[in-house]
């Protein structure tokens, strides 16, 4: 249903009526000599929204509405949200937004709309406030950088450089014993580090058996790792095991999981490897058996010869 407010019978509102109560003055900013700017828009208050008689009639939610819709202007001037963004704004659903901004869109004001709502080619719905309502106005003198913007200098090429290899580079043995003592830490091997490590030269002949080590580490986590994976654990269950538990405990629970008959493989495991679970039954040794039955537990008399008789082979004599 469409809104109607009342038009004003005042002299001076009549007078006011060709003012818009509202202007979207967009400024060019930070203008150089080839005539470029950076444009700001700000939204100013005009007294006609006063003496026209448009802010005593409105609503207050409609007056709310409308400022909202306002404080979107971009600063090119232009002022058209869509609706997700409105109600985001209001802190209420898309439907309750929308249902106020097709009440603000049925508002008219001495014959004039406010705000119309159109649709984007991509669906989107928006809300856009009237020329007449808002007009946007350029304002070409206002040079601020001077004011606001300090006067900025490059340093050259090769001071930066020499800047950033001094804050943040490293040697290369420094990265390969943070990465040894890393990959270290995750099969939960803490041997002492001697003074002479710190001191091993990039081309010491006993680097190369460490880096070799570290690989082969390497590869045994991720061997372990996709594992875990191939048993249905997550990614993130799986990085939580080789960060809080060593390779062999896990290998030990892989080993030991197809004679436990788990319905959920992946989570009896991560349970196995936390508690570390025991052997399962069908992997323990028998008990040990200390002898033959005596005697008396088969209930043979003590005083029975036993003979053995091995026949002759043909041709032999006793």
């Amino acid at each position: 249903m469409e809104h109607v407010l009342p038009k004003s019978n005042s002299s001076q509102e009549e007078k006011d009526r060709n003012h818009a109560p509202f202007l979207i003055r967009v400024e060019h900013l930070d203008t150089d000599e080839r005539g470029s700017f950076r444009p700001a828009a700000f939204v100013r208050f005009a007294s006609s929204l006063r003496t026209s008689g448009l802010l005593a009639a409105m609503p207050p939610e409609g007056v709310r509405e409308l400022l909202m819709l306002l404080t979107f202007v971009s600063p090119n001037g232009v002022c058209s949200p869509h609706i997700e963004q409105l109600a985001e704004a209001m802190g209420v659903p898309v439907a309750k937004a929308r249902s106020r901004f097709e009440r603000l869109a049925s508002v008219r004001f001495q014959g004039q709309t406010l705000v119309v709502g159109n649709q984007r080619a991509n669906g989107l719905e928006t809300y856009t406030p009237l020329s007449w309502l808002a007009p946007v106005r350029e304002d070409v003198t206002p040079n601020r950088s001077n004011e606001v913007q300090p006067v900025l200098y490059a340093a050259p090429r090769q001071t930066v450089v020499d800047h950033s290899r001094a804050t943040y580079g490293r040697s290369r043995a420094e990265v390969e014993r943070e990465v040894e003592r890393e990959v270290e830490r995750q099969l939960g091997h803490h041997r002492p580090r001697e003074a002479s490590d710190a001191s091993m030269s990039e081309t010491s002949p006993f680097q190369k058996p460490q880096t070799y080590q570290s690989e082969s580490a390497c590869s045994e986590v991720t061997e372990v790792r996709n594992l875990l994976l191939e048993m249905g654990l997550l990614a993130e269950q799986a990085e939580t095991l080789l960060d809080r538990h060593d390779l062999l405990s896990i290998r030990r629970q892989l080993n030991w999981l197809p004679y436990r008959g788990a319905k959920n493989p992946a989570g009896f495991l991560m349970a196995a490897v936390k508690d570390n679970y025991e052997v399962p039954p069908a992997l323990r040794p028998l008990p040990p058996t200390d002898s033959f039955p005596s005697a008396e537990a088969l209930d043979v008399p003590h005083d029975l010869e036993v003979r053995l008789e091995i026949p002759l082979a043909p041709g032999t004599k006793e």
